[in-house]
């Protein structure tokens, strides 16, 4: 199997902060709302956000926002509302070159128990 290089310079320059919400569901939204405001964001991508998208398309609209839903699924993100720019993509892949687009990242996670 052939090898590649792959060009990671800009990751050298990025700040990375995990923050952690208990409430996923109810309030986050609002939550990811207030963080895209205290830091600027101005290119968002909603990893795996699908067909329900975390960020409303009016707040969106109304903050002058480039975002971007991506999913593996295809079919996820046709029913995901008209108005969203999306990306098929798989994060897992090694050349994930639609990262350095980006300067701010959000993934709503759930945990099946």
């Amino acid at each position: 199997m052939p090898t590649r290089k792959i060009n990671l310079e800009w990751i050298s320059n990025m700040i990375i902060t995990y923050l952690h919400s208990g409430n996923e569901w109810h309030d986050y939204p609002e939550f990811v709302q207030g963080l895209v405001q205290q830091y600027g964001a101005r290119k968002i991508c909603d990893i795996g956000g699908g067909a329900n998208p975390v960020l409303p398309l009016k707040f969106i609209t109304q903050s002058k926002l480039d975002r971007t839903v991506l999913d593996i699924s295809s079919e996820e993100l046709e029913k995901a509302p008209k108005g969203y720019k999306k990306l098929v993509q798989d994060i897992e892949v090694l050349d994930f070159a639609a990262a350095e687009q980006f300067d701010f990242l959000i993934q709503r996670c759930w945990q099946n128990t």
